[in-house]
């Protein structure tokens, strides 16, 4: 895992290797805050408040203001320290799934939501994902992070959208963490190489990189996100279109179990039948939102989207925190479903999807068998 990377530095200079006070600052309240945990984890979940113990660690933690707590080198010792403890408490909670059941709606949990999960991904899975049958859509919003105001207006949407956070926006850890408690699924808005002058942004993924340091990009995006549940290109254009580049990229984010959403970005990408050959969950965007910001044009490519999913049975959308696609979208997600549309996770749609091209497959391999 990248440690030490400060992102406006340049990219390919030495990371500092000392660790200052702040760091240490930082350790000390996130210990604080487990002790808190262990101390008053009687009851937690989903809806429970913070020990004070732990409240108050917490809040010393993000009120440093003098660091970048969603930098790397404070991360990576936080993750350290919350890490292990998470997985130790991991079987304790499986043994307390009997009593939860008997506690009824009191729910016991070992690590409560107010804490960022380190573990990789979210993994949110969709009950019963395959006996939907009303046209489905999956609304992706990317680009969160960087403009706050906009981004608390894309929490405050439906839990049932998905948000694409930029790695390098120092409040994308934090915003993702809220994102994630306001029930949303959380992707990283992965930087990647544009055909165009374009800036994607510090520690991109480009074509002339090792498998090593792409890898290690990775690694330094992934870090600075919390509670997310895959990836989605961010531009790409360039290097989404390279097999050879992508081929590492893919490799390490199955292994983390993680899904990938192909933006399309070109009609020359490679990301889906990539990330499908390394085995994710994978697939493409359909429809673009906001290429042009106006809320006419946003309106006529919702009603475009609505139709895709009625042909198609699903479609994925992608929109940004522009005011014009929030204004828009403020209205449309509460009317979607009196229009017998349903709004989704992006995890469900490709659930959808995966499962039928499974069910298509076999039809196909069982009609092409010689009956004897």
């Amino acid at each position: 895992m990248t440690k030490l990377h400060h992102i406006n530095g340049p990219e390919g200079g030495q990371a500092e290797k000392r660790r200052g006070p702040g760091t240490a600052i930082v350790v000390i309240c996130a210990l604080l805050s487990g002790i808190g945990l262990a101390i008053g984890f009687g009851v937690g979940g989903q809806d429970s408040a913070p020990p004070p113990f732990a409240r108050i660690a917490l809040e010393v933690t993000t009120k440093l203001a003098n660091l970048d707590l969603k930098a790397p080198q404070i991360t990576e010792p936080v993750k350290q320290v919350l890490g292990p403890v998470q997985h130790a408490m991991e079987p304790l909670q499986h043994a307390l799934e009997p009593v939860k059941h008997a506690l009824g709606p009191m729910q016991l949990s070992l690590w409560p939501d107010w804490l960022p999960n380190f573990n990789q991904g979210t993994r949110l899975k969709t009950p019963a994902a395959a006996a939907r049958r009303a046209p489905t859509i999956a609304l992706v919003i990317d680009d969160c992070g960087p403009d706050l105001a906009a981004t608390k207006q894309a929490i405050a949407l439906p839990g049932n959208v998905t948000l694409s956070f930029l790695p390098y926006s120092p409040a994308s850890f934090v915003l993702s963490h809220q994102a994630s408690q306001a029930h949303h699924e959380v992707i990283v808005h992965l930087p990647m190489q544009p055909v165009g002058p374009e800036n994607p942004g510090p520690m991109a993924l480009t074509t002339s990189l090792t498998p090593e340091e792409l890898e290690r990009r990775l690694d330094w995006a992934l870090a600075r996100v919390s509670d997310f549940d895959g990836v989605n290109n961010h531009m790409g254009s360039r290097f989404t279109a390279s097999r050879r580049a992508l081929i590492p990229v893919m490799q390490a984010l199955s292994l983390r179990g993680l899904l990938f959403l192909d933006s399309r970005t070109t009609p020359e990408t490679q990301a889906e039948k990539v990330a499908h050959e390394a085995g994710m969950l994978t697939g493409s965007r359909d429809v673009f939102l906001d290429d042009e910001q106006t809320a006419s044009g946003v309106e006529h490519q919702l009603a475009a989207a609505e139709e895709f999913a009625r042909v198609h049975g699903t479609a994925i959308v992608i929109g940004h925190p522009h005011p014009e696609t929030l204004a828009a979208l403020k209205n449309w997600v509460v009317t979607i479903q009196a229009r017998g549309i349903e709004l989704a996770s992006l995890r469900t749609v490709l659930e959808l999807r995966a499962a039928e091209h499974k069910t298509q497959t076999a039809a196909a391999t069982t009609g092409g068998q010689v009956k004897r």
